[in-house]
């Protein structure tokens, strides 16, 4: 509607894997995920702003991501090869990329162990 301010996110690009979790598929080059240096491919999304997003569609959590530019927001990662379930937290502040947040369809299926 007009009036309301436009929304943007913060570059990433999230693909859900077999278990349903949104893992980190690639970033915008020079979008806030990317600058930050702090989120890796492969990450899990767990945590947005303290909300637990895990195993969510990304409809769920895109409100969430999304938000008035130069807002900030806190994503909780997991990074493969952690023990445990401590999460990463990177604090991002949300540039104008235009509805950047995208799930695309897992490239590769992994074989799930038999």
């Amino acid at each position: 509607a007009a009036g309301e301010p436009e929304l943007c996110g913060v570059g990433i690009v999230l693909s859900q894997n077999e278990g349903g979790e949104l893992v980190v598929l690639t970033m915008n080059e020079g979008g806030p995920a990317a600058r930050s240096n702090l989120i890796k491919r492969d990450d899990v999304l767990c945590t947005i702003d303290g909300h637990d997003v895990h195993r969510q569609d990304i409809d769920y959590i895109r409100p969430h991501i999304l938000g008035v530019p130069g807002s900030t927001v806190v994503l909780g990662l997991q990074r493969p090869g952690t023990r445990g379930n401590r999460l990463v937290h990177v604090r991002l502040r949300r540039g104008n990329l235009h509805r950047d947040l995208r799930l695309v369809p897992n490239p590769s299926p992994r074989p799930s162990p038999s």
